[in-house]
């Protein structure tokens, strides 16, 4: 694939949580938190956890390199499951986030970045990455368990800070059976769009090495 389109993929990848991390202690500092407290914020959000992975996986492919952790971030599976949340995370966003608050400046730049170009530009890099029929029902599992692990950590988190960083799984304002049915059913429609994507990868997957 284009090696310009994984660099700028990359690039305003890194771009984008580097300049968040950079606001986030900023805000913790100016709410008297602290930085401490700005970067541990940081770390609760699926939307940056999953930028920071499709970063992870453009510069993984830029840098062919053969360390173990390169290759796993080239793997099809990995690759589909990173494009499966990044998707989550611009449609929940759009559908559910966007009206609770009005950034302006460098927070709108941003916040445009994390949430609509790079949800947009990864799944772009996804068709090219992704040899056509490579994606396989059973890759399902590492986006789920993704889902999942950030589902778990989340309440963890939460009952250790008493913060939540998502309203419709903040437990202390909805209680547990809410805030899990709500966990639930995006966990539902998670693994249904990981099992879509399988099927649009034997569409618009890359055309393996034998095709012309």
């Amino acid at each position: 694939m284009p090696r310009q389109l994984l660099l700028l993929a990359a690039t305003l990848g890194w771009l984008a949580v580097g300049t968040q991390f950079v606001l986030s202690i900023r805000s913790g500092i100016a709410n008297g938190h602290g930085a401490l407290h700005g970067i541990v914020q940081y770390f609760g959000y699926f939307t940056l956890l999953t930028n920071i992975l499709c970063a992870a996986v453009s510069t993984a492919f830029l840098r062919n390199g053969s360390g173990s952790l390169s290759r796993v971030l080239r793997r099809p599976g990995v690759v589909s499951a990173a494009a499966t949340s990044i998707i989550v995370v611009g449609v929940v966003y759009h559908l559910l986030l966007a009206q609770q608050w009005n950034p302006q400046g460098i927070d709108l730049v941003v916040d445009t970045l994390l949430h609509t170009v790079n949800p947009i530009l990864f799944v772009i890099v996804w068709t090219r990455l992704v040899p056509r029929g490579a994606a396989r029902l059973s890759d399902t599992a590492i986006a789920a368990g993704y889902m999942l692990s950030y589902s778990a950590y989340t309440l963890v988190r939460g009952e250790l800070l008493g913060e939540y960083p998502y309203p419709f799984i903040d437990v202390t304002a909805l209680g547990y059976p809410l805030a899990l049915r709500n966990a639930a059913l995006l966990g539902v429609a998670f693994v249904a769009l990981s099992a879509l994507m399988v099927g649009l990868n034997r569409i618009v997957g890359a055309p393996r090495r034998s095709e012309p």
